[in-house]
């Protein structure tokens, strides 16, 4: 993740919509620290409004599905995982911090490092997502997908790199009725290093 400084929630992630305030992930809530897989895709399920704090890095396959009114932080430089995705799908109010995500390959769940599908307000902070260019460039999906109408997203200080199809928003033209009226994402202060498709324009 980039050395930048702490941010408080911005953008579009910051903006009432959908029937939704702005984003506060699992603020309020318990906050709980987990150092092995099945106990963050454990936490990761409940329904409760909780902060997640993840210690190491973890390793797999497949993704893990995450709930509404979650914050998943990782501990200190290192924390994260390896091989596997968090999907938000069909959520809101959603953070995600401080953590490493790479090597999540295209059969792996949904593909992605993180997966935003018909979900809003979602807060993508402080993270570092990659995977290598030393594979086909299907081997892997996206870095960071918002398909499907998601929306009221924000990407922040993140560190993109070594990846073929970074961050796809809007999943195609046939697709369009759906996503009309959403897909509202704030990109600030990314970095793109070593990439070669699907990063913001202007």
């Amino acid at each position: 993740m980039l050395s930048g400084p702490a941010s408080a929630v911005h953008g579009f992630a910051a903006v009432s919509g959908d029937g939704r305030g702005a984003t506060t992930g699992g603020a309020g809530g318990a906050t709980v620290t987990v150092t092995s897989l099945s106990a963050l895709e454990s936490e990761a399920a409940k329904s409760a409004t909780e902060t997640i704090m993840v210690n190491g890095l973890l390793t797999g396959s497949g993704e893990v599905s995450v709930t509404s009114n979650k914050s998943i932080i990782g501990v200190g430089s290192g924390s994260g995982l390896k091989g596997i995705g968090l999907k938000f799908k069909g959520v809101h109010n959603d953070i995600v911090q401080n953590m490493n995500i790479s090597l999540v390959t295209a059969a792996s769940g949904d593909g992605d490092a993180i997966h935003v599908e018909t979900s809003d307000h979602i807060w993508v902070d402080h993270d570092t997502l990659s995977s290598d260019m030393s594979h086909g460039k299907d081997f892997y999906d996206g870095l960071l997908d918002i398909t499907h109408a998601g929306g009221f997203v924000t990407v922040s200080w993140n560190f993109f790199h070594d990846h073929f199809k970074v961050s796809l928003v809007g999943r195609s033209d046939s697709n369009g009725s759906q996503d009309t009226g959403h897909l509202k994402v704030t990109y600030d202060h990314n970095y793109f290093k070593n990439f070669d498709s699907r990063t913001p324009r202007r």
